[in-house]
């Protein structure tokens, strides 16, 4: 994956707070709806990776609390 298509997938997951996925490129001809499809595929599971992270530093970083709350 170069630079260009993973700065396109983060502006498509940037974009989908706005409006929904990559409303931005469904007016593209019949030719490039499978690479759209691809690249939503991609941003998909990129965007459910990140939350997956955050959701787990979220955790990590409650229970760090807790356990300083109980230590100290």
């Amino acid at each position: 994956m170069n630079t260009r298509s993973i700065m396109s997938n983060l502006k498509i997951v940037k974009f989908e707070n706005n409006k929904g996925f990559g409303d931005e490129n469904l007016g593209i001809q019949g030719e490039l709806i499978m690479q759209n499809v691809m690249k939503l595929l991609n941003t998909t599971l990129y965007y459910s990776f990140y939350r997956c992270i955050q959701a787990l530093v979220a955790t990590i970083t409650v229970e760090a609390k807790r356990f300083e709350w109980f230590v100290g």
